[in-house]
């Protein structure tokens, strides 16, 4: 029983490693379509967002033309795992709708499926949305963005692109990691004695 014991920790202290190793894949961000607005943010804009280790406090970035990106700190985010989006904002007259997508796919471009957050004011100035964000276990491995748009409630769309009136657009760099793309078989199924080295054998992806 303790030899299995033992074997069994091996075989968990490498697929640990294995998840450490591979949870962060090289790839260029992807670039996303153009944003801008009307009148800017000065009334509008995000004082939190709150995303696995993201916990950005912010006012208006003063931009009519482009989104705020930030880079750091870069969650990974493993497919199949759950985060907690949390997302506030202030408007005057009603406040803000607030509409978050991911990038699954690294591709640039943020569709329908990649929705994350469709939070409507409720007539308050101050708003905030919390979602449970799942990351899909199809999800492309590499850097990609959590883009989150926030605009005045009054004829507000959900649109990742294009011309808002009031409000802003906050760009986050995320990682979506990889498990593990090897599993490792060992040379021997017979006893393994504790302290001994078990060597290994073939690699499967």
């Amino acid at each position: 029983m303790k030899n299995i014991y033992s074997l069994n920790k091996l075989l968990f202290l490498l697929f640990f490693l294995c998840i450490t190793v591979f949870s962060s894949i090289s790839r260029a961000l992807p670039t996303l379509c153009a944003v801008s607005t009307t009148y800017g943010c000065s009334t509008d804009y995000f004082t939190n967002v709150t995303f696995a280790t993201i916990n950005n406090s912010t006012t208006c970035s003063g931009l009519t033309s482009g989104s705020s990106v930030f880079l750091t700190p870069n969650p990974t985010l493993m497919p199949g795992s759950t985060y907690t989006l949390t997302v506030s904002t202030f408007g005057t007259v009603g406040g803000d709708n607030a509409y978050g997508w991911i990038d699954y796919n690294g591709d640039g471009t943020l569709a329908t499926s990649e929705a994350v957050l469709s939070g409507i004011s409720s007539g308050s100035n101050n708003n905030t949305y919390t979602v449970s964000v799942t990351i899909p276990s199809g999800a492309t491995p590499g850097a990609t963005y959590l883009r989150l748009r926030c605009n005045w409630y009054s004829g507000a769309t959900s649109n990742p692109c294009g011309l808002y009136t009031w409000g802003e657009t906050h760009d986050y760099q995320v990682t979506i990691g990889s498990l593990c793309p090897f599993t490792a078989t060992a040379s021997n199924s017979g006893p393994v004695c504790p302290g001994s080295p078990v060597p290994l054998v073939g690699v499967s992806t």
